[in-house]
């Protein structure tokens, strides 16, 4: 892992306020694009806290590979170190290893920390995903007064599976932020730049843009549910047209030869284990949503409140199926990795939308 400046000499200041930087930017862009006034209480606070406490646990060590530094972080120093994309990167099975189709999202924003903090440090890049989540908190706690609401976003953002996800440069807290950014702002304005916003989660994650689609088709309002859909796929289809284009496909994915039925069986087994038994690992973000919309039901809300838990199940079965098509020989691991962190955020915007409490559901 190669860490200093191209000239070889460290840059530790240089690297940190470049990843700072960055994280900054994104975080306070976010908020703005969501609408989302910051105001110095105790939600900022908490946010505030939790960035450091999920600062304090990635920056113990560098970055752990093959996630954030191969796929992410890494293609941003190859591209950076080369002074551009090297020919044949995205069809070239030499390069396999960095995923080329993996949407840009992540790669975009380490490529800016490294290229403005003049360095090429692994460790200070990794303040990008607290970042992301300490906002993903204040978008889950926005404008609330229930502290049952605090303590469930708390758990979703510092679950076992969040930290995972943090310590290893995952691209899903960045496509969640984008996901509760777009539905808040949605919520201010209903129109084509929140359904974009919302869109923009297909840019970090290829289960991003599934999830944006039944988002937009099941949330959105009715006068413009096809509009919003359209605004919503737009960006992650973009990208996977694009990645067509050029013969870069997804890592061993198997499209033609159909999904395996033992896979999706094995898939399925183990989503519903986790809507289940093993819930506490992904935060509670398939309970919550539930109990609002269970507590909306019964003091005479209406049918519209259940459909953003539809949205989210159809996600998670949608994706279900596409994973069966993996041709992976450690397909076990796979699933073992993949479900929990793809389950977290398609329940993402179930968690805005109904409220993350069983009290006062909006």
């Amino acid at each position: 892992v190669r860490t200093g400046t191209p000239s070889g000499e460290a840059c530790p200041w240089g690297a940190l306020v470049g990843a700072a930087g960055v994280a900054a930017l994104m975080a306070f862009g976010l908020l703005a694009a969501s609408s989302c006034r910051l105001r110095l209480d105790w939600r900022l606070l908490l946010a505030v806290s939790v960035f450091a406490v999920l600062t304090s646990s990635v920056l113990s060590h560098r970055l752990l590979a093959p996630n954030g530094l191969g796929v992410y972080a890494g293609k941003a120093r190859l591209f950076l170190e080369a002074g551009g994309i090297p020919a044949g990167f995205w069809s070239d099975p030499a390069y396999a290893p960095y995923q080329p189709s993996y949407p840009p999202g992540l790669t975009a924003l380490a490529w800016l920390a490294f290229a403005l903090g003049g360095g090429w440090s692994d460790v200070f890049v990794q303040l990008l995903s607290p970042a992301a989540m300490a906002v993903l908190f204040c978008l889950l706690t926005k404008d609330t007064r229930s502290w049952l609401q605090t303590v469930a976003a708390l758990a979703v953002v510092l679950c076992p599976v969040a930290q995972t996800m943090t310590a290893g440069l995952y691209a899903e807290p960045f496509a969640a932020a984008c996901l509760a950014a777009g539905l808040r702002r949605a919520e201010v304005r209903d129109g084509t730049s929140a359904w974009l916003l919302v869109g923009c989660a297909g840019l970090f994650r290829h289960e991003g843009l599934l999830v944006a689609g039944l988002t937009a088709i099941f949330l959105s309002g009715r006068a413009r549910r096809w509009r919003a859909t359209a605004a919503a796929v737009m960006p992650g289809l973009v990208w996977e047209l694009a990645m067509h284009a050029v013969g870069a496909g997804p890592y061993d994915f198997d499209w033609t030869g159909g999904p395996s039925y033992a896979r999706m069986a094995e898939a399925g087994l183990m989503a519903l284990a986790l809507a289940g038994t093993s819930a506490c690992r992904i935060g509670c973000v398939v309970i919550w949503p539930v109990l609002a919309a269970a507590d909306s039901f019964r003091n005479g809300g209406r049918v519209a409140n259940g459909l953003p838990i539809l949205s989210a199940a159809l996600a998670v079965l949608t994706g279900v199926v596409l994973l069966s098509c993996s041709v992976s020989g450690s397909y076990s691991t796979i699933v073992f990795a993949n479900i929990p962190r793809f389950a977290w955020l398609a329940f993402i915007p179930a968690l805005v939308r109904c409220g993350v409490h069983p009290k006062g559901a909006t």
